[in-house]
């Protein structure tokens, strides 16, 4: 039985966006927190590690794609997209166990080797995953609300992991404790199998869009079709400026604060963001229905240039902290709306575009390319943000709580406004709006039927 387009239930919804609280409570360490662990663990040989945090990361990326191809074209008995996630779930559990929970002697190779094994099991999950979640539904708002739950769930998942460790049970708080990694590395195993088990379980399988046949198109001529997509390269462009800014910014967060004398901070200041996107969530969801998806990306991309005037403003009032707290709830709260929801609720339509022009259905090749555009910002943005701060020779040894240095000046605050600028040249003139996307559901709901 065909599910209707907007037929989605709330509970459904829920199902469906549970991994990403998983995902997210995995991704977010194996990026920004184990890389400190196992130098700790090791003392030292930093450019070991820098390389392979390469090597881990070029694998997340070019990983993507591959597995995208192979998903649209294999068809199995359960579908295109469970098979992988299943596959993905089986590696993830043995990986993540090893890399939760390394011996002694660990050092450089043994975190490269099973970071990259995580990651690749990743791409297995969160490719298909992302897919999946576009062929729910063909309907224009219906894909904008499952996005944004997806949104809210993944600033859970890091919300989760950020806060686990101060339970008693964790036997500390710091990332940098064995103890503590192992025990969130169980944590990360028990919420990879219940919620992608409850996923499977209670998310919609059938629709429109999963009826579609899989594809037979070489994968040259795939990628053919999708240079000649215009909206795709409205749609890339905009992810790129979007993201990339991002990371730059989240990569000197730390350094800007004990530059500051505040990098005790940290965490609060991050919570209070991530608080803020979650709260303000309906708000931007009633926003994207009133005015449609890629309008409401270029009025979040405005509000998030307007941080940096607003942290100045708020400084020079009440204080450093004060103007730091002020600026990232103002510059964060639209973020889980235009980088967590809607490049992917845009992507469905822009996949829909491509199915009328082509008459194939390559959801998770298209889910697997806007996935590399992402991680490849994530690969070169914390490189661009050191390169900023080495080419104005920030002084990471000086503490001057009343003087922001040139760098940060820089890096932190100018690069990501320019970039941000950036993608509004992209997303703004963006040609599929609500009558648009309709337009091409219709055709191909009635071409289906014929």
């Amino acid at each position: 039985m065909t599910v209707k387009s907007a037929g989605a239930t709330s509970w459904q919804l829920v199902a469906y966006s549970l991994p990403i609280i998983a995902i997210e409570f995995v991704i977010y360490p194996v990026l920004a927190i184990l890389p400190a662990f196992y130098i700790h663990l090791s003392g030292g040989g930093l450019a070991a590690y820098a390389t392979a945090l390469v090597a881990s990361r070029l694998v997340y990326s070019c990983s993507g794609p591959l597995v995208g191809y192979l998903s649209d074209r294999i068809e199995t008995p359960w579908g295109r997209r469970i098979p992988w996630i299943v596959a993905g779930l089986a590696v993830e559990i043995v990986s993540v166990a090893l890399l939760f929970t390394p011996p002694g002697d660990a050092g450089s190779l043994y975190f490269a080797w099973t970071s990259a094994l995580v990651l690749f099991g990743f791409s297995m999950i969160d490719v298909p995953y992302i897919a999946w979640g576009s062929e729910i539904t063909r309907d224009y708002q219906m894909r904008s609300r499952i996005t944004s739950y997806r949104a809210v769930f993944a600033i859970i998942g890091q919300l989760v992991f950020l806060l686990l460790p101060f339970l008693p049970a964790f036997g500390g708080h710091s990332f940098l404790q064995r103890v503590v990694v192992a025990h969130l590395g169980v944590a990360a195993i028990v919420l990879l199998v219940v919620t992608i088990a409850l996923a499977l379980l209670f998310t919609p399988r059938t629709s429109e869009a999963m009826s579609a046949q899989p594809t037979r198109t070489p994968a040259l001529r795939v990628l053919l079709h999708m240079a000649r997509n215009r909206p795709m390269w409205y749609l890339t462009g905009a992810t790129i400026f979007t993201f990339l800014p991002y990371v730059i910014q989240t990569t000197l967060a730390l350094p800007l604060l004990a530059s500051l004398g505040l990098a005790s901070d940290f965490s609060p200041i991050t919570i209070a963001g991530m608080v803020s996107a979650i709260a303000t969530m309906p708000l931007w969801v009633w926003v994207t229905k009133r005015i449609g998806k890629h309008r409401t990306w270029t009025l979040g991309l405005v509000i998030m240039m307007l941080a940096p005037a607003v942290f100045f403003v708020v400084a020079h009032f009440f204080g450093v902290l004060a103007g730091m707290y002020a600026s990232t709830i103002v510059g964060v709260f639209p973020l889980a709306q235009i980088s967590a929801s809607l490049p992917y609720a845009i992507m469905g339509d822009v996949i829909d575009y491509d199915e009328l022009r082509t008459r194939a259905n390559h959801s998770a090749t298209y889910s697997a390319i806007i996935l590399l555009v992402i991680r490849l910002q994530v690969a070169i943005g914390g490189s661009i943000a050191l390169y900023i701060l080495a080419a104005l020779r920030f002084d990471a040894r000086a503490v001057n709580p009343a003087v922001i240095q040139p760098a940060m000046l820089a890096g932190f605050f100018f690069v990501p406004v320019v970039l941000l600028a950036a993608a509004v040249l992209f997303i703004a003139p963006f040609p599929i709006d609500a009558r648009r996307a309709e337009v091409v559901r219709k055709r191909l709901v009635t071409r289906e039927r014929s």
